[in-house]
C-alpha cells in the first residue's frame, strides 16, 4: 500500500481509501463535493488525502 507521510502522519489517496472501505472512489468524491464526507480528508499539493488511521478505524467499525 502506498502512503504519503506528512508530519509523521500517514495518508492514503482516494482510490486506496475507497478500496479499504469497500466503496467506489466516486462515492467518496461525491460525498466530498456534497459536503458529507465519510472520512475526514485534507488537500495537499493538489491531492486529496485521507488519514490512514481514520480509514482503518472506519473499516474496522463497519467490519471490512
Amino acid at each position: 500500500m502506498k502512503t504519503t507521510t506528512i508530519n509523521g502522519v500517514e495518508y492514503v489517496e482516494t482510490n486506496q481509501a475507497a478500496a479499504m472501505l469497500g466503496l467506489s472512489a466516486r462515492t467518496l468524491i461525491n460525498a466530498r463535493s456534497e459536503g458529507r464526507p465519510h472520512v475526514p480528508y485534507i488537500k495537499h499539493l493538489g491531492r486529496v488525502l485521507y488519514r490512514l488511521a481514520d480509514v482503518e478505524a472506519l473499516a474496522a467499525r463497519d467490519g471490512r
